[in-house]
């Protein structure tokens, strides 16, 4: 079976069960002290302690930044259900869940920091931090990534639907061999319809 057919079939498992993974449970209301407020981005990001860790929280509220890329609302969904499908398919992400926040409307979804989940790790936030250059030699860039797990990530990201894998929505960690691992973060714009994108054609 190839890579492309299995990541397929991972992914319209999930799709198959999505119904389940989101409303199996009433998500859990959890207490958070904001760190920082608006952190931009298409779902108004912000940054949260709950229990002494730090997350990032994004909400469905309606959208009017201009980073918003015509989506109309945030898309807490497609950040939970990105997450399952990457971890089912072997790749790293941020953990997220649904919740609730308390004193807040609506639901949320609550990421991870990369900081705090990867402690330990030698985690690069960029490829110039990492000090790969693509296009100055691909041959070492090459070497140095963990090109199968890449390969993987520009498929889901296909099958997604989520056109922004950019410099700035993945972390690379060092393995233990010398490689570098992609840990995809940010995924707003994964399954979205047209609720939340109203030019979506």
């Amino acid at each position: 079976m190839t890579l492309y057919t299995r990541l397929v079939l991972i992914s319209m498992l999930a799709v198959c069960l999505s119904p389940a993974l989101l409303f199996a449970t009433d998500p859990p209301v959890v207490a958070v002290k904001v760190q920082e407020k608006n952190l931009g981005g298409a779902a108004g990001a912000f940054k949260g302690k709950v229990d002494g860790q730090s997350y990032i929280f994004k909400h469905n509220a309606p959208n009017t930044a201009e980073a918003s890329l015509h989506m109309r609302t945030g898309n807490v969904e497609g950040e939970f259900l990105a997450a399952r499908l990457l971890e089912a398919a072997g790749l790293e992400t941020a953990d997220v869940r649904l919740v609730r926040v308390r004193g807040k409307k609506g639901l949320y979804s609550m990421g991870s920091f990369i900081g705090s989940r990867y402690l330990g790790d030698v985690v690069y936030k960029s490829l110039k931090e990492a000090k790969i250059n693509i296009m100055a030699d691909s041959n070492k860039a090459y070497n140095r990534l963990d090109v199968e797990q890449v390969r993987k990530l520009q498929v889901l990201d296909l099958i997604m639907g989520n056109g922004d894998r950019h410099n700035g929505n993945f972390f690379l960690r060092k393995t233990r061999s010398g490689k570098l691992r992609l840990i995809a973060i940010d995924h707003n714009f994964a399954f979205v319809t047209p609720e939340h994108k109203p030019d979506l054609h």
